[in-house]
C-alpha cells in the first residue's frame, strides 16, 4: 500500500463522501459498498490496496500509520482543512467500548493539551466521540518512525544520535516544566522527518510528576529494553529515569541494538526483586565500538542505580554539546 494517495484532498473528501475512494495508482474511482470501514481493498483496474474509509467527527481516516491492542493510527483529512493532513488515533475495533481503554485516551489528550507547543512534540487538535468512537487527533508529522529506519539501514551516524540526543532532552525538559514525566522513550515512538527532524508521540505512560515519585507497582511499565530499572521494581521515577531512558534508545540508535538482551534482562530483574544473588558483568564491552567520549556519557545516563546517573537534563546536553564542539570532526558535521 503507497503512503500518500495521488490526487488531491478535495477529490479524495468527495470521492469518500460518495461511498468509495480514488485509487492511488489509477485514480479510478473505487466502491466500497458492503465493506467494513478500515478493511483493505483492492482496485478493480490495477490491483492496488487501499482501505475503505472511515468518517469520525470531521476527520476521514484513509491510511494506516500504526496500531497495536491499545490503539491505531490514522493518517486523516479534515473536511473544515482539506489541505492539512492529521493523525487520529482510535481504539481497537474490537474494544471501542472498553471503558479503561477510553479512559486512557482522554488521558493522553488531557497531557497533550497541558504541554502547549514544542517542536518536537506533536500537537493535540481534538479529542472527542462520535456514534460511541472515541479519538484523538493530532497534527501529522511526516517521516519514518525510528525502529523502521534501524530495521532497514542499520546504526545511525554518532553525530546523528547526539543531535537527537540533545531534541529528546530538550522535550524531556518541557514535559517536566509542565508538570509530568513521559517515560515511553523508544525507537517506536520517535519519528524522523527531513524537514522538521525529530518528533514524538504516545503519552499513554506519562504520569504527573508527584505521582512518579511515588513507590507503587501499579504504575504502567513501557519498552522492556529502553525504561528504567525503576519502572519494572515500582521505585520513585524522577529525572535519572528519563535520562537512563533517553541513555537506552541512544545506545539503540548508535549500534541498532539493544543494551541489555532478553536473557540479561531477566536475570537483572529478578536481581532486582530479590529472586537471586548472582552477580552480572553484562556492561562489559557494551561501549568498545562508540566514540570514547560519547561512551563515557552513555556509561553514566545508563548506570543501575537513579543516584549514580546525571541528575539534570541541563548536565546531559552540557557534555553533549561539547563532543560536538571538541570531538567531532567538522566534516561529519
Amino acid at each position: 500500500m503507497e503512503n500518500l494517495f495521488d490526487t488531491s484532498s478535495r477529490s479524495q473528501i468527495e470521492a469518500f463522501t460518495q461511498g468509495g475512494f480514488l485509487c492511488h495508482t489509477c485514480h479510478a474511482q473505487v466502491a466500497t459498498d458492503g465493506v467494513p470501514a478500515l478493511d483493505v481493498v483492492v482496485c478493480p483496474s490495477c490491483n492496488s490496496s487501499g482501505i475503505v474509509p472511515k468518517k469520525i467527527g470531521k476527520f476521514w481516516l484513509y491510511y494506516p500509520i500504526s496500531g497495536g491492542d491499545r490503539a491505531a493510527v490514522y493518517r486523516a483529512f479534515n473536511e473544515d482543512f482539506p489541505y492539512h493532513q492529521f493523525a487520529v488515533k482510535v481504539l481497537p475495533r474490537d474494544r471501542r467500548d472498553d471503558g479503561e481503554l477510553i479512559e486512557k485516551l482522554e488521558y493522553e489528550a488531557d497531557i497533550l493539551y497541558s504541554l502547549e507547543s514544542h517542536p518536537c512534540i506533536l500537537s493535540g487538535i481534538e479529542y472527542g466521540s462520535d456514534n460511541d468512537e472515541y479519538y484523538l487527533a493530532t497534527e501529522y508529522y511526516g517521516g519514518e518512525r525510528v525502529a523502521k529506519i534501524l530495521d532497514e539501514r542499520g546504526p545511525f551516524k554518532e553525530v546523528e544520535v547526539i543531535i537527537a540526543g540533545l531534541r529528546m532532552l530538550s522535550a524531556a525538559t518541557h514535559i517536566y516544566n509542565h508538570g509530568f514525566l513521559y517515560r515511553n522513550f523508544k525507537p517506536e515512538n520517535i519519528i524522523l522527518s527531513r524537514s522538521r527532524g525529530l518528533c514524538f508521540y504516545d503519552f499513554s505512560l506519562a504520569l504527573p510528576r508527584d505521582i512518579a515519585a511515588e513507590k507503587s507497582d501499579e504504575k504502567p511499565i513501557g519498552s522492556k529494553f529502553h525504561v528504567s530499572f525503576e519502572q519494572f521494581t515500582g521505585d520513585p521515577e524522577d529525572v535519572p529515569s528519563e535520562i537512563f531512558n533517553i541513555g537506552m534508545v541512544l545506545y539503540n540508535m548508535l549500534t541498532a541494538a539493544t543494551y541489555y538482551t532478553e536473557n540479561e534482562l531477566r536475570k537483572l530483574k529478578s536481581r532486582l526483586r530479590g529472586e537471586e544473588t548472582l552477580t552480572l558483568s553484562v556492561d562489559k564491552d557494551k561501549m568498545k565500538n562508540i566514540r570514547p567520549a560519547l561512551a563515557e556519557v552513555l556509561r553514566v545516563m545508563v548506570k543501575r542505580k537513579p543516584e549514580s546517573r546525571y541528575q539534570s537534563f541541563f548536565d546531559v546536553e552540557r557534555d553533549l554539546i561539547r563532543i560536538l564542539e571538541r570531538k567531532l570532526k567538522p566534516a561529519d558535521l
